[in-house]
């Protein structure tokens, strides 16, 4: 089982979203989640936009308040983390449970802890000299994680 943990704060309105402060990390991690035939549960925070997308994509989810208990029960193959300055208790969390982690956010000095992180440009003004750096950071476009139906439109030779 991967475990995915992002953030929605955002403002929804009938016409879709007008604020979508995190929503592109949801669609991000559902992408990557519909790439593996593996079970995937959502860790997001608790409010009503986070509840109506993951029902909206009919995926299993928990909230962040239950995440604790969640590794208590569970132990996933690895956690893919997308939360842009993600609070520290989630990195200590994470580390306490010994378990492979994943960052897709380009944001915060999370990716210098991680076991894998992907950004697509470097802030050199993140990085500390007190981080044990123990990752593999990929930086660059080349690593960028975009939707399928994206990246069929690169494929096509009439753009």
């Amino acid at each position: 089982m991967l475990l995915y943990h992002f953030n929605i704060d955002c403002e929804m309105s009938p016409s879709g979203p007008n604020n979508s402060a995190g929503l592109g990390h949801a669609v991000r991690c559902r992408e990557l989640s519909n790439q593996f035939e593996i079970q995937s549960t959502f860790c997001v925070n608790k409010n009503k936009n986070s509840i109506e997308f993951c029902e909206a994509v009919d995926c299993k989810y928990i909230f962040e308040d239950e995440l604790s208990e969640f590794l208590k029960l569970h132990k996933p193959t690895a956690i893919i983390s997308d939360i842009n300055y993600i609070d520290e208790k989630f990195v200590a969390l994470y580390q306490s449970h010994d378990i492979p982690v994943v960052c897709l956010a380009p944001r915060g000095s999370f990716k210098y802890r991680a076991n894998l992180a992907f950004c697509d440009v470097e802030n050199t003004k993140e990085y500390s000299k007190s981080y044990e750096v123990q990752n593999d950071l990929r930086v660059g476009f080349d690593y960028a994680f975009i939707r399928s139906d994206i990246a069929s439109l690169r494929k096509r030779n009439d753009f």
